[in-house]
């Protein structure tokens, strides 16, 4: 079972054109943005709520595996989880204005002070960060489905951004301010670090972006984000070039790797 918003659509895109590739059967209930906040979980049945029923893309119509936005928990044999707001959006939030004595631009009072940073402790950013993360939509679902089922819930890596961000007029001026820096390395370290604590920590798995889609540490590589197509039951499909969504190629890639963590579990 996959559940999420507009980011399931790199795995149904990859289950489509993958060509045998990726060996998973998925179903999936995703709704566009935060469509799915009224879900409810009720006697072991997941149930999303979504107000407007063509974003579900269901009544077998549409070109992608899928199920309407009911599902019976226990059916699955495990349940993949995407985007809903557990990204590095997230916590390059709090690196705009927070940071440490071990990042460049905080590494004294004077450093900060210039670039315009108040200094912190580790705890404090590590729990601003947490606190964040903790109250996204996915932790909110992921830890009420770990209350219903004992099937292993992966959580899987939404893509950062592409460095299209940095083009003046994107408004993702955070992201521009720690490339300046230069301490994109640092924050997505800092993201994966604490992703994998948080999930731990409700029994998940997380299941971090592969090295090789990554382009210096806080950005995909653009080949990994071309050609994206979004599942039809959005208004807007794909875009040459998108910022935050991943393509088929994207979609595969980190399916293998969904593929080998289950084998472990």
């Amino acid at each position: 079972m996959l559940i999420g918003n507009s980011h399931v659509g790199p795995y149904l895109n990859a289950l489509k054109h993958a060509e045998g590739e990726v060996a998973l059967d998925l179903d999936c209930i995703a709704a566009f943005g935060d469509g799915l906040e009224r879900y409810t979980i009720e006697d072991g049945v997941f149930c999303g709520n979504i107000l407007d029923p063509k974003v579900t893309g269901r009544k077998g119509k549409g070109p992608f595996p899928g199920s309407d936005a009911r599902a019976v928990l226990k059916d699955y044999d495990v349940v993949l989880l995407t985007g809903l707001r557990f990204s590095i959006f997230q916590v390059i939030r709090v690196f705009r204005d927070l940071g440490l004595v071990t990042m460049d631009s905080s590494r004294d009072y004077a450093t900060a002070a210039e670039n315009g940073v108040t200094l912190v402790s580790e705890a404090l950013l590590h729990r601003l960060i947490a606190e964040r993360l903790s109250g996204s939509l996915m932790m909110q679902i992921a830890r009420d489905i770990r209350a219903a089922t004992d099937a292993p819930i992966l959580v899987l890596a939404q893509p950062r951004p592409t460095r299209q961000v940095l083009v003046e007029g994107t408004r993702f001026e955070t992201f521009c301010n720690a490339e300046e820096r230069g301490e994109g390395d640092f924050v997505s370290k800092t993201y994966e670090r604490l992703a994998q604590e948080l999930c731990a920590g409700i029994a998940a798995h997380y299941v971090p972006q592969p090295p090789g889609t990554i382009d210096g540490g806080m950005f995909t590589d653009t080949s990994y984000m071309m050609g994206t197509l979004r599942p039809p039951f959005w208004k807007k499909n794909g875009r040459p070039v998108d910022f935050r969504h991943g393509n088929a190629r994207y979609g595969a890639r980190m399916l293998k790797h969904v593929a080998r963590e289950l084998e472990t579990l």
